[in-house]
């Protein structure tokens, strides 16, 4: 995954620092879809976000918490 990163996105933004991995299914209890969006390879797009701001933020906050950050070695 760094690899993929060094390659795919620190030529545009900057060095990676950390990541945060989560399960699929932490999103998907939370009726949002899972969509494969490669390249990079891997990646994919978090869908079916509700219209509501504050909607979107708690859903965001859940799935923060579920989460794991990962520091760069």
């Amino acid at each position: 995954i760094w690899e993929i990163g060094d390659r795919e996105v620190a030529p545009s933004r900057g060095p990676v620092l950390a990541r945060a991995d989560i399960n699929q299914n932490n999103v998907i209890s939370r009726n949002l879809q899972v969509i494969p969006s490669e390249p990079p390879e891997k990646h994919a797009d978090i869908m079916g976000w509700p219209s509501e701001k504050s909607e979107r933020q708690s859903i965001a906050l859940e799935l923060a918490e579920d989460s794991q950050l990962i520091l760069k070695p």
